[in-house]
């Protein structure tokens, strides 16, 4: 398999993770409802934080667009400039099956072009002004029938496996992330206190941004706790967005890669998800809270930001040359 093919996998499946991840956390905080009382900063510039595009947001706009739903939406929905907004993900992820359409299934390539279509006709913008919770469930619903499309008709081959490796990258960064967002809108979480209703509307929120509302209260049928949440979250071996659980898969996926190296060789990236997952196995969520548990946030993301560098040396561009570890941004390819 030819590394242009295994790139395009990996972001086809990367875009589309992001732009519905994105549909479901804008889709959650544009209904109202729970947050309804919450202040506006506390409610729309989080998003931005999540998405890492609060400074080029601000240099654009203003630190005072931030408190805004409209700008932030439209930002994080439509604007062509903004790498991580659902347009742009949704067309590069179109592209990049385009490159290798002869590799995915007529099933994949016919719902990932039915979406963009969707998504740059005139429609969809009128749809979205009229019903922006509406716009975004359908977004996400999109995201959903992709995925079925890829698992019901893709064979279980490297392509797939490529693709697999991108869908949990991104699943494990953006639940960090997402989790991270309590920190910036409500401060450090605490193990002796009780969460006040505040608190618990950013936890629900945060569940619901991250699909795992119903399977939390399944598990716990209690109160809604903030440590509990964050456990769920970081640390279920069973939860298919939970940090742990991806980056277990993205260990499985590149082992199956692996497999088929005749002559098995030492991976960079096999390293820096060791150091990943370093960070979670075998602790408790206490002892992650007393670490601080936005500093332990912004270790795995690094980490993961790092991954991502590496699978480029390893797989994509042998001669790539990753920047330091403390630069500002991912990689980002669209070939």
């Amino acid at each position: 398999m030819i590394s242009r093919v295994a790139e395009g996998g990996y972001w086809l499946q990367r875009h589309m993770e992001r732009a519905e991840s994105m549909a479901r956390i804008l889709g959650v905080t544009s209904g109202g409802g729970l947050d309804g009382e919450l202040p506006a900063q506390q409610r729309w510039t989080p998003l931005l934080v999540v998405a890492g595009e609060y400074p080029q947001f601000v240099e654009r706009f203003g630190e005072q667009a931030s408190t805004r739903q409209d700008d932030v939406l439209d930002y994080l929905t439509w604007d062509t400039q903004n790498p991580v907004s659902i347009y742009s993900c949704v067309k590069w992820a179109r592209e990049n099956a385009r490159i290798i359409r002869e590799t995915i299934s007529r099933e994949t390539w016919e719902s990932i072009n039915a979406t963009w279509l969707w998504m740059d006709a005139p429609a969809s913008r009128t749809a979205w002004r009229d019903d922006p919770a509406g716009f975004y469930r359908h977004m996400r619903d999109a995201g959903h029938q992709f995925r079925g499309a890829v698992v019901g008709t893709m064979p279980d081959t490297e392509p797939l496996w490529f693709m697999n490796l991108g869908m949990y990258m991104e699943r494990a960064n953006q639940t960090a992330r997402i989790l991270d967002v309590r920190h910036h809108a409500l401060g450090p979480t605490r193990l002796d206190k009780l969460d006040n209703a505040t608190d618990m509307v950013t936890w629900v929120q945060i569940l619901l941004a991250c699909g795992a509302y119903e399977s939390f209260f399944k598990r716990n049928r209690g109160t809604v706790r903030g440590y509990r949440v964050a456990r769920f979250l970081l640390l279920d071996h069973t939860l298919p967005r939970s940090v742990l659980y991806c980056l277990d898969k993205v260990d499985e996926c590149l082992q199956l890669v692996q497999s088929l190296d005749p002559e098995p060789r030492a991976l960079r990236s096999q390293a820096a998800l060791g150091s990943v997952q370093n960070l979670l196995v075998d602790r408790s969520i206490e002892d992650i809270i007393e670490s601080g548990m936005h500093e332990q946030l912004t270790r795995i993301i690094d980490g993961i930001i790092e991954l991502g560098n590496s699978l480029y040396v390893d797989f994509f561009a042998p001669s790539y040359e990753p920047p330091l570890p403390s630069a500002p941004a991912e990689l980002h390819s669209h070939s």
